[in-house]
């Protein structure tokens, strides 16, 4: 009667292992990230390579914010999905809207301008040995590290891959 205890307990073992270390589903709430992803979509998070390397600039990143929580289950870190501007050392600098990354403008293709009207200009940020730079893809309606501050590599949960759902709006995300 309990001979299917111990591949239960192997198998959810594993499932926890997998979704702990490896790899992930994440929902996007929010439109943080028009026109890259939309609100509703499911994405595939691989959390792997972020335990070995650090992230590189421009990946799109699942990450928490320090101090910030889930409405419903205060015990939870709240869930944002970003990209990775400034990386460790980095000086990061608004003139005009243009993003700035020791001293020369970052070239951003996956922007869209209708999205990103705002422009400021911000004094230099110089990164920490642990800090990293993120922001939503739509400047105009994003809560991002120009409100935040920069976060820790620890606050990085995992790379987002690909849209997995809806099917008919598969894609990679790069």
């Amino acid at each position: 009667m309990t001979a299917w205890l111990p591949e239960t307990a192997a198998a959810l073992a594993l499932a926890l292992f997998l979704r702990l270390f490896v790899v992930n589903l994440a929902r996007i709430k929010g439109t943080s990230m028009l026109p890259t992803l939309h609100s509703g979509e499911w994405t595939l998070v691989w959390r792997l390579p972020l335990l070995f390397r650090p992230p590189h600039r421009g990946d799109v990143v699942i990450c928490h914010y320090p101090g910030r929580r889930m409405k419903h289950c205060r015990l939870l870190p709240q869930a944002f999905v970003k990209r990775v501007i400034g990386l460790p050392g980095d000086t990061v600098e608004w003139i005009e809207g243009v993003v700035h990354i020791n001293g020369e403008a970052l070239a951003e293709k996956y922007l869209d301008p209708a999205r990103c009207r705002i422009a400021r200009t911000r004094p230099p940020r110089v990164l920490g040995a642990d800090e990293y730079y993120v922001l939503g893809d739509h400047r105009d309606r994003s809560n991002d590290s120009r409100s935040i501050g920069p976060i820790r590599r620890r606050d990085l949960r995992g790379h987002v891959v690909c849209v997995m759902w809806p099917i008919r709006a598969w894609r990679r995300v790069r």
